[in-house]
């Protein structure tokens, strides 16, 4: 027998039911049964194990518990309890097996050591459980047997046990015979443990061994009823072969054609010349043609079994009891057993036969399950620690169009998505999940079965998922064969069968079903606890921060942002928020919200725990709160540097502020969209219970903005938020210096392996590259803003057109990894990062910057213009201005003078690769010195002079803006002053008090006038 095969089923059989009288047994299901003449693991020999119970009694086992003896504080015995036996509850972890050691057979007894669970069993002399403090000497530690028959002598099959060390021996317990558990098996079962075919195998030597016709052909278990083939065929469980096509037709429809195409392992009438074989017994079995027995249905008798079961879960977890009720030799009897059978010891074949289970003189051999088709533990998890992944699917067609009728699982993931209430299973490209170490993409390994079953987590919505896979032909690659969904269920009922879709939103029509699919697990990372929440630093919480919504009107289809502005002035209790699409001066400050006593280890976080599982000693380990989410929560106080003597909070509905931090106050937690942008949720109850299932599920929604009302509303689902105005960008003021100054400058940008300069590639585009020489770029800062960014271009002698940094991450249309779709042109992907890798190029594009927010250029052949989103130019809008846009900041902010790059739309940084140049992540970063360089000839020198403001007695003084349009209005928004500057240092009176003051092309600021 093969022991890994072995021990794999064991394991799993251990999950499977707990029922335990044989009476109410179902397949699968675990059972006691005593040992007896006819069970086919006789030997009572060292290392056999067994259950001690009483005869006849299935449900009552002997307790086994643990014992000081002496003066020891450890329990390093067990005793039994026999008088008293446990009522078993089905719980197999209850039922404690003991184990024979130091065996000794003499000419009237057998005599042995017990040991359960590594420690040695003892009793007192008078067959009672030892109790705490008993001496050793005093305790019996040596058990012997008795048998009904003296030919069951050395057998487990033994009538009584008994303690040896006093005269007469006295009983432990009375009648205590030995148990095992077995396990009904039906088709299914049979089938799932190879699915490439069963076969049997026989525990003796293969060149002395008869008939194994089991062993021939790979077989498929069936299952059917009484006239299922026919008019007069059996009930019962037949083995049958064939070509996978006609056995599935036949299962399908066994009286059909297909039953002359497939063949049947069956009895005979032919026997075998075995010395001194009793009437009745010996007849072969063989393989039988479907034709052949459609002449005679009743001969299926002779292929029907009509029990088969795993005999010995101890001992012999494999061994199978094979019933039947054969017609050949006139054998009628129902208890008729197939094995392998030998006359006498001394018998040097064996032959695979029928026989009756009262024959004790001979020696049966049970049939034990061959090689199975099980997967290793290995695929899914790993030694000491948890395994998170993404699951890759790699079968389907491409998507096209994203035509809601032509998507299809390829090339996507599965992750974790909500309808309006419930959890559901989503197939979702990477563009539309784009960072997949979102917790909402990634899945714990739970759970292992021991076979073919794995079950995962995910990390966000806590659904389980249990995946019968089946490995395929290409490495790493699994077919889907079943499963279930397990707790917290996606859009079905627990323990619902996974033959329910897969869908990329709950609207797509044509759910695709996860039976069939196949996947591939690509290990992830999980970057932090927090990682997919807003997790604001400390200094970013004390900085302040204006919250912006954007969204799709359903209606005009365009895109505006709106901004929460609060009607709350100095001293004022409480107000309302509104949402204005003008930004107003309205900051917010956060604190973090302290859990509950039941997260006291998590102080400011909601949690998620999941169980997880991993490999110790080849064994699985699981658990129970092994993976942790945390999702910070705040509450969001109002402007509290101009109302100091008032503390003034966002309420939970999010329209109204109110004054202090209890019940009525909000706590909110912000989950980020797969643009970048958050959604904004309030947790349910007072101040949330600190666990996630509680304070954020399915139902859970995202704050939006009603256009028509000019009102927020809490009615946008949270994982399906930017379908309304609900999108939430931070404006977070900054408070450091690690951005390069908003001051426009010409300069070059150097690199130890060279500059940053571009060339025109064999199609046609302008790649950026690293060069020996740098050329010299124009960057145009956009203002300042609290994070500054620039356009980077560079001019060219007698063009007006300059040539601006691009980032072309857009641009890689036919077919996209990250969209799943079949647009990718990898003209615009780097060289080198691998097929279909989404590593976008540096190119640069010809344009014309008209206005800060505002870029003319050709895209396509047709002149368009490239402008700020907003509502006005939305129409127009082709690509956006962030592709064009970059950040420059400190590459580490205790070193001076090197900077780093990052692109606007996507936040990935400049870098190169053998010599060109795109975007990767922030460890890839090229690390650059700016060089004073020099002005081409449309590259006047710009400007280097700095817009000031600055409070004074009785007004504001502004420096530096020559020419522009200054309004100053008050904190409620009334226009104090509207005016256009004509000298560079010029001195506005203004009322006491706090001002906000607008400069054209400057970003707005507030001053305390005294």
């Amino acid at each position: 027998m093969n022991k890994r095969f072995s021990t794999l089923l064991a394991a799993t059989l251990l999950m499977l039911g707990t029922v335990c009288g044989n009476v109410y047994a179902a397949a699968g299901d675990k059972t006691a049964a005593a040992y007896s003449t006819a069970n086919p693991t006789m030997k009572l020999e060292n290392g056999t194990k067994f259950y001690l119970g009483k005869d006849d009694s299935g449900d009552k086992f002997a307790s086994i518990a643990g014992v000081k003896v002496g003066s020891s504080t450890t329990e390093n015995y067990y005793t039994i309890d026999a008088t008293t036996l446990t009522v078993f509850d089905g719980n197999w972890d209850d039922a404690i097996p003991v184990e024979v050691r130091n065996l000794k057979t003499t000419g009237v007894a057998v005599e042995f050591e017990l040991w359960a669970k590594g420690k040695q069993v003892v009793v007192k002399a008078n067959g009672e459980k030892a109790t705490d403090g008993d001496k050793l000497a005093e305790l019996n530690t040596v058990f012997a047997v008795t048998y009904a028959d003296a030919k069951e002598k050395g057998s487990i099959n033994f009538s009584g046990i008994y303690v040896t060390n006093v005269v007469p021996q006295v009983e432990v317990g009375t009648d205590l015979v030995a148990y095992t558990n077995t396990v009904e098996m039906d088709d299914d079962l049979l089938n799932a443990y190879n699915t490439n075919g069963l076969s049997f195998n026989f525990d003796f030597d293969a060149d002395n061994l008869v008939g194994n016709v089991f062993a021939e052909k790979a077989m498929r278990a069936v299952k059917l009823d009484a006239d299922a083939m026919g008019s007069g065929s059996v009930a019962g469980t037949y083995f049958v072969a064939g070509a996978k096509a006609d056995v599935d037709k036949f299962v399908a429809a066994p009286d059909g054609p297909e039953l002359k195409k497939v063949s049947f392992a069956s009895l005979t009438d032919e026997k075998y010349s075995i010395n001194n074989l009793k009437a009745g017994e010996g007849y072969k079995f063989a393989w039988v043609k479907g034709e052949d027995l459609e002449k005679d249905l009743a001969e299926s008798a002779n292929a029907a079994f009509t029990a088969i079961n795993l005999s010995d879960g101890l001992n012999n977890e494999l061994a199978l009891d094979l019933t039947m009720q054969p017609t050949v030799g006139g054998i009628s009897s129902t208890n008729v057993k197939v094995g392998a059978f030998r006359a006498s010891e001394s018998d040097t074949k064996a032959y695979v036969t029928a026989y009756l289970a009262t024959t004790t003189d001979a020696i049966m051999i049970p049939a034990t399950l061959g090689e199975n088709s099980y997967l290793d533990a290995s695929i899914l998890l790993k030694n000491g620690v948890k395994n998170i992944v993404n699951i890759y699917f790699t079968s389907g067609k491409k998507s096209q169009d994203n035509k809601p009728n032509e998507q299809y699982e390829y090339h996507k993931y599965l992750v974790g998505g909500s309808s309006s209430s419930a959890y559901q299973l989503e197939a979702r490209a990477k563009s539309e999940v784009v960072d997949l170490s979102f917790p909402i993409a990634q899945w714990v390994v739970s759970d292992f079965n021991n076979k073919y079953t794995f079950t995962l987590t995910n990390r966000e919505t806590g659904a389980e998922l249990v995946l019968d896979l089946k490995a395929t032909s290409n490495p790493g690659e699994y077919e889907i064969t079943g499963g279930a969904i397990g707790s917290n269920a996606f859009v079905a009922e627990t323990g619902t069968e996974i033959a329910e879709g897969v869908t990329k939103h709950a609207t797509v029509p044509g759910n695709q079903a996860l039976i069939g699919k196949v996947v591939r697990f690509d290990e992830s990372t999980v970057v932090s606890k927090t990682y997919g929440f807003l997790d604001m630093t400390d200094e970013q919480m004390a900085a302040g921060f204006e919250l912006m919504f954007s969204g799709k009107d359903a209606v005009t289809g365009t895109n505006p942002e709106f901004y929460g502005v609060s009607a709350i002035v100095a001293g004022q209790a409480a107000g309302t928020y509104v949402p204005s699409l003008d930004r107003g001066y309205s900051p917010f400050y956060a604190s973090k919200v302290k859990g509950s006593a039941s997260t006291a280890n998590h102080v400011d976080y909601i949690i998620n725990e999941t169980q997880t599982a991993y490999l110790k000693d080849g064994k699985v380990v699981t658990v129970e709160k092994g993976d942790t989410l945390a999702v910070p929560s705040y509450l969001l106080q109002a402007d509290y540097k101009n109302n100091a003597d008032k503390a003034v909070y966002l309420a939970k509905a999010a329209k109204t502020t109110v004054e202090n931090a209890g019940n009525a106050a909000g706590e909110f937690f912000f989950r980020q969209n797969a643009n970048g942008t958050y959604a904004m949720g309030v947790v349910s109850g007072n101040n949330g219970a600190g666990a996630y299932a509680t304070d954020i599920n399915a139902a859970t929604t995202a704050f939006d903005v009603d256009a028509t009302s000019a009102a927020f509303t809490s009615t946008a689902n949270l994982y399906n938020a930017g379908e309304k105005y609900s999108n939430v960008t931070f404006l977070f003021y900054d408070n450091t210096t690690t951005s390069l100054p908003a001051v426009p400058r010409h300069a070059t940008l150097d690199n130890a392996l060279g500059s940053v300069s571009f060339q025109m590639n064999k199609n046609g585009l302008n790649e950026g590259i690293l060069a020996s020489e740098g050329l010299t770029f124009w960057l145009d800062t956009l203002g300042k803003a609290e994070v500054p960014y620039f356009y980077i271009s560079r001019g060219e002698e007698g063009v007006t057109d300059r040539m601006f940094m691009f980032n072309a991450a857009d641009s890689m249309g036919v077919f996209s990894e990250d969209d799943a779709q079949n647009s990718y042109n990898a003209n615009y992907q780097l060289e080198g990062t691998g097929y279909h890798s989404g590593i976008a190029k540096a190119i640069f594009r010809p344009a014309i910057l008209i206005a800060k927010d505002t870029l003319a250029t050709t895209i396509n052949g047709k002149a368009v213009s490239v402008v700020a989103k907003d509502a006005k130019a939305a129409k127009s809008q082709v690509n956006g201005l962030d592709a064009y846009q970059y950040g420059i900041c400190l590459a580490d902010e205790d070193v001076a003078g090197e900077y780093v790059i990052y692109s606007k739309k996507d936040h990935r940084y400049l870098y190169s690769l053998n010599g060109k140049l795109g975007f990767g992540s922030r460890e890839e970063a090229l690390v650059v010195t700016l060089g004073e360089g020099s002005a081409t000839a449309n590259d006047a020198t710009p400007s280097v002079s700095e817009v000031k403001v600055i409070a004074t007695d009785g007004g504001v003084q502004v420096i530096g803006a020559q020419g522009k349009k200054v309004v100053i209005t008050n904190i409620l928004g009334q226009v104090i002053a509207n005016t256009v500057l004509t000298s560079s240092n010029a001195t506005i009176a203004t009322p006491a008090g706090i001002v906000v003051v607008a400069i054209e092309g400057e970003a707005a600021v507030k001053a305390i006038v005294k």
